[in-house]
């Protein structure tokens, strides 16, 4: 397989910066062999103005990913459909998801991307790939942008949202915030040491800036 699988997910993540709108249910992914997959799902019909998010993300994604051809000499083909399934239809999996907007309390339990169980450090990569899997299910129309920051000592995590947030909204947060500890705490016990948390929930209304500290996670259309 000439493309990683984690280069891929934080490709897709990244690429997913802006382009989030209403209408977009999930984004999973999946690489063989020469051929990059990427299915993005929406319901309902969709304006020109989304689809042509979902180019820009589709164009970002294939950008990440020149200097492989030209490294290799081979071309790789991307497979990146737009495909509608209106809620509450399921939707198939092909790979990871690698965002699931919140639908109900009965979506899935996700345990499709690996958690820090499996690594050895504390690092930006790899709390960027925990909080998206902890996102998963869990993003909630109000939820404007996340970001994330970690040090030897510290995994810095700010939540930005507009409007007032409902309790479910408080209870999702608080499920991504628990996950992303849990996550943590693995590390912890392999390292023997501790690791301080800050992770709080900053109201700021759309369309005034959120203060970017470390990198972004996940960033709504607007």
């Amino acid at each position: 397989m000439i493309v990683d699988m984690v280069d891929l997910k934080l490709s897709a993540g990244r690429a997913l910066w802006g382009h989030v709108f209403p209408k977009l249910r999930a984004v999973c992914v999946n690489a063989s062999e020469q051929v990059v997959f990427m299915h993005l799902y929406h319901d309902e019909e969709i304006s020109e103005d989304d689809k042509e998010l979902c180019e820009c993300f589709r164009d970002e994604v294939i950008a990440d990913f020149g200097h492989l051809t030209t490294k290799t000499g081979e071309d790789i083909e991307f497979e990146i459909p737009l495909i509608r399934i209106d809620y509450p239809q399921e939707m198939p999996l092909n790979g990871q998801w690698v965002y699931y907007r919140y639908e109900s309390k009965k979506a899935p339990y996700f345990t499709m991307i690996s958690t820090l169980g499996e690594y050895d450090t504390f690092n930006n990569v790899n709390l960027r790939l925990v909080i998206y899997r902890a996102l998963l299910g869990n993003v909630f129309p109000n939820l404007r942008g996340v970001t994330a920051k970690t040090t030897d000592t510290h995994c810095i995590v700010h939540f930005y949202y507009d409007g007032e947030l409902s309790q479910d909204d408080k209870e999702l947060c608080q499920h991504v915030i628990n996950e992303i500890i849990a996550d943590y705490s693995l590390v912890q016990k392999k390292e023997e040491r501790k690791m301080e948390f800050e992770i709080p929930l900053v109201r700021i209304d759309y369309p005034q800036k959120m203060p970017l500290i470390g990198g972004w996670v996940y960033y709504r259309m607007k």
